[in-house]
């Protein structure tokens, strides 16, 4: 379905900080030409759509999804609406990568991806982290058990975000992707943030 070499129409939601990153990424990607950028802030859309040379953009979703013929939506508003968007997003039969955490919540975040799963949508988290060397040799180091049993992560990182306003869930995927497969459970809090 996304072969290499050949262009994808990307359109994006969210016009905040977050989506800068990725659209100055994706102009290194021949594959990839965003067509439209929506955010209910008209005029952020505007200055995105501006500064990166998109040639639309809108403050209202739907309409955008209806005027703009393309494959993949990327998802970068706020987390408390990532579970409308995506399943607004489904339903129209586009493939979606979304900013984390998918939702708020396990409940909301189940029924998106079984929404997808049962229209054959490609869902994936922008979890780009992941692959940073230091972060797999970590998950490989946990794994094999080299550390033996990890009862406590200190996750410590400069950021340029407000990690009371987001909760510190980017930061919070890092550590706990080693954990995953090893069935042990954990939480994290953002008391005193």
């Amino acid at each position: 379905m996304f072969l290499k070499n050949e262009k994808h129409k990307v359109v994006v939601i969210g016009c905040g900080e977050i989506c800068r990153g990725h659209l100055q990424a994706y102009r290194n990607i021949s594959e990839i030409e965003v067509i439209a950028v929506c955010d209910p802030n008209l005029e952020s859309s505007k200055a995105i759509s501006q500064e990166y040379d998109i040639p639309a953009y809108y403050s209202d979703r739907t309409e955008m999804l209806k005027k703009n013929d393309c494959e993949i939506v990327c998802v970068f508003a706020p987390d408390n609406f990532h579970k409308e968007i995506c399943l607004d997003v489904i339903k129209q039969g586009k493939h979606i990568l979304c900013e984390k955490p998918l939702c708020p919540n396990y409940a909301d975040a189940y029924s998106v991806v079984q929404a997808a799963e049962k229209k054959g949508i490609k869902l994936m988290l922008a979890t780009q982290y992941r692959l940073f060397p230091e972060i797999e040799q970590a998950r490989k180091d946990i794994q094999s058990g080299l550390i033996g049993d990890v009862y406590f992560i200190d996750c410590n990182e400069q950021a340029r975000w407000n990690l009371v306003k987001t909760g510190a869930k980017h930061i919070s995927d890092k550590p706990f992707w080693g954990l995953e497969e090893n069935g042990q459970r954990w939480q994290w809090s953002t008391k005193g943030v």
